[in-house]
């Protein structure tokens, strides 16, 4: 299970699936044939550039200024409460493309959002409701733009179309490349899974490390930087990224660093992260805890937050291996990026901390 290193660290997620058949082949099965028939979008050519530097992307065209036209595919999924659609996409000949999805499910409820995406001012236009929006500006003049959902519905049905020119406005034409679609039961979307004639799961990335067992049990301190990805809203269903800012049975924060018997190194207690809220934010955070004695303290960005905590487990003398990322290897994965990792036996002071 190797790591995969990143601009912005070392990347961990959980296990995800990707619910589309031929994910980067628009024209293989599951897809409806864009030939341009019906409401179906023109496929131009599919040995394009795309962003994993292989000729898989398509270029997309819509020339009917009477209907906006797309590629689809309808998946029928795994009842879940959360999902999210992404599908990559570099301007063409119209500074414009579309996302549209439908989630339907339980009880006969239905989400339906269709949304344009600019290429010349990166923003989103269309009505939505219960739905985030965002996208991931990538190399190349790729992006990659992603819709999920953000209020409850349980769902087992999902209609996905892709625009290459606008979704809102029928009369617009043009050709966009596409690349790489993805859906996947999670209110936000995790690295790209490429898929042929069936769903295609990535496993989680269990990461971990052994060891010495020499620490100084009370005295010690652990320092991070920690990205995550895009919005995991808190409180829909059964939200997996959970590592970060996640309230257990007994009311004590988990740390991202927890041990093989469940006792954690603590990049949290039952006070000090509260304060710390990078659950929202793509953005590096620098965390330390220093444990002396008979407490602990957090710090986000050289800056400590949070009462003391005075009710943290000593790391067991008998340790021989940290679990990075999740919590045992099996649940409430980081889904983001950490690097510059560091265990100290000693408390580091604040003039350190600020460094």
């Amino acid at each position: 299970n190797e790591l995969r290193e990143e601009a912005e660290g070392y990347l961990i997620e959980g296990s995800s699936t990707n619910s589309l058949l031929n994910s980067q082949d628009l024209e293989g099965t599951g897809w409806t044939p864009p030939d341009g028939s019906g409401s179906s979008a023109l496929l131009l050519s599919s040995n394009n550039l795309a962003p994993d530097g292989t000729l898989t992307a398509s270029l997309l065209e819509d020339t009917d200024a009477t209907l906006a036209r797309y590629i689809r595919q309808v998946v029928t999924v795994t009842s879940s409460l959360t999902e999210s659609s992404s599908v990559h996409v570099k301007q063409g000949t119209s500074d414009v493309c579309g996302l549209r999805c439908s989630f339907s499910g339980g009880g006969g409820i239905t989400r339906f959002q269709g949304v344009d995406f600019s290429f010349i001012t990166k923003t989103f236009s269309g009505s939505v409701s219960g739905i985030k929006l965002s996208y991931d500006e990538l190399a190349g003049g790729w992006f990659r733009i992603i819709m999920a959902i953000t209020s409850e519905i349980e769902n087992n049905t999902i209609d996905f179309r892709a625009y290459p020119s606008s979704v809102t406005d029928s009369s617009a034409t043009g050709q966009s490349f596409m690349w790489g679609c993805q859906v996947e039961a999670l209110p936000f979307a995790t690295s790209y899974i490429p898929t042929t004639v069936s769903p295609v799961t990535r496993s989680a990335d269990n990461v971990s490390f052994e060891f010495a067992g020499n620490m100084i049990l009370d005295v010690y301190s652990v320092s991070v930087e920690v990205s995550v990805l895009d919005v995991a809203e808190i409180g829909i269903g059964t939200n997996t990224r959970k590592t970060i800012n996640q309230v257990d049975g007994s009311a004590n924060h988990r740390s991202f660093l927890d041990t093989d018997s469940s006792r954690y190194v603590s990049i949290a207690g039952s006070d000090g992260i509260d304060t710390i809220n990078i659950v929202d934010s793509q953005q590096g955070v620098s965390l330390v805890t220093v444990r002396n004695g008979d407490f602990l303290e957090v710090a986000s960005d050289g800056v400590f937050s949070g009462t003391p905590d005075l009710s943290v487990t000593n790391i067991p003398s008998t340790l021989t291996t940290i679990n990075v990322g999740s919590h045992g290897l099996s649940s409430q994965y980081l889904y983001g990026h950490i690097r510059n990792l560091r265990i100290y036996d000693f408390a580091l002071t604040q003039e350190e901390v600020e460094l």
